[in-house]
């Protein structure tokens, strides 16, 4: 394997994984393998264009934008991303909508940096009531809600993200703090305890072998790209 060959296996491996961390909704995570791939490969367009989508879905319309205009003028014929753009454009005022968040986001984070909470939260609670999938104006509305106390309604916006992004490691790290506060995290623990406590009665009144039938494809779920599209790279040498 050569030099190229090798750069080309790193940038397809990382870009498998971010696919397959995109399928489990952990966004985040896949963003980062897929920036990964790009690092080794910029002419990655399934990479590039995957990215764009997760920017997308976690509101961030500017930055998926940004990606599939890169990824038209690497690869102009037979490129997703022209889809991606027309969907984009198609929708009235989507362009519009989107510059208008950025400098709204902004402006709540001035206003948070400058001490003036009550306008920032006023500020991003209109953000996340107009694009329910930013997350990160709902990780800054939480942050000031935990600030001052109200550790209910930052488990909300928490929640929201988690939901968006399942493995957000601030947001985790938020939730962790929050359920301390609030008595849920102690909540939790007796159930989990409780719950293995029966299950560790039932299996000794009830000893069963433990069989392995291999892995059933019918319980996999199908290995589709975000795009539509079914096609994985594989590892390896061309």
């Amino acid at each position: 394997m050569d030099y190229l060959q090798k750069i080309q296996f790193a940038a397809n491996s990382y870009y498998n994984r971010g696919l397959e961390m995109a399928k489990e909704r952990d966004l985040s995570g896949a963003a980062l393998y897929l920036k990964r791939a790009l690092q080794f490969n910029k002419y990655h367009t399934d990479a590039r264009n995957l990215l764009g989508l997760i920017f997308y879905e976690m509101g961030e319309t500017s930055d998926a934008l940004t990606q599939w205009v890169i990824s038209i003028n690497l690869q102009p014929e037979n490129n997703r991303a022209d889809h991606y753009l027309d969907e984009v454009q198609r929708k009235p005022g989507q362009l519009e909508i989107a510059s208008q968040t950025i400098k709204k986001y902004n402006q709540a984070l001035f206003h948070a940096q400058g001490g003036s909470d009550d306008l920032a939260v006023l500020q991003l609670k209109r953000i996340v009531e107009e694009k329910p999938n930013f997350v990160k104006a709902h990780l800054l509305l939480a942050l000031l809600y935990m600030e001052h106390g109200d550790h209910t309604k930052a488990g909300k916006s928490l929640f929201k993200v988690l939901q968006i992004d399942k493995t957000n490691q601030k947001a985790q790290r938020y939730m962790e703090y929050v359920k301390s506060r609030t008595g849920k995290a102690d909540v939790e623990k007796r159930k989990m305890k409780n719950a293995f406590s029966h299950r560790e009665m039932r299996f000794r009144q009830h000893p069963v072998p433990v069989r392995d039938h291999g892995t059933d494809p019918k319980r996999l779920e199908e290995g589709r790209h975000p795009d539509g599209s079914t096609a994985l790279y594989r590892p390896g040498p061309e």
